[in-house]
């Protein structure tokens, strides 16, 4: 665990309020600990401590996606690092075939192929907090 010092930027001396800055801290828990030593009106001294859980911001990681073949079951769960749960998935440019759904609480692509071609869409996924990534993919179908 790295330590680090700050000065505090003290904007209205006797208020008791401290502010202090530090440039974005990485995704993760991180425990801080502030600790007055006391000054000259008060010579006591405290300690406090907070833990900060910074969320990372979603990233979808599916690249690609399996080959279907027509009248065989197909499908592909999409995936995504990071974010706050629950995720909800979406395609907000180009569609599924209409013989492939999207679960959108689990990303699961599911059905079974009735056409061959290469399918075009975008995926997105959205955290709880709004965050959200996008994904270009696609699904080639070939003859069984």
């Amino acid at each position: 665990m790295a330590t680090q010092r700050w000065v505090p930027n003290i904007t209205s001396p006797g208020s008791g309020k401290v502010t202090l800055a530090t440039a974005a801290l990485p995704a993760g828990s991180h425990t801080i600990t502030v600790i007055y030593g006391g000054d000259t009106n008060d010579v006591g001294s405290t300690s406090n401590t907070v833990t900060q859980t910074v969320i990372a911001k979603p990233v979808i990681s599916t690249t690609s996606l399996g080959i279907g073949t027509t009248k065989s079951n197909y499908s592909a769960t999409l995936a995504v690092s990071g974010g706050l749960a629950p995720c909800i998935w979406s395609i907000p440019s180009g569609s599924l075939p209409n013989w492939l759904s999207l679960n959108i609480s689990t990303g699961l692509i599911s059905g079974k192929p009735s056409a061959t071609g290469t399918f075009n869409f975008t995926v997105k996924v959205t955290d709880s907090l709004g965050n959200t990534a996008t994904q270009g993919l696609s699904i080639t179908v070939t003859n069984k």
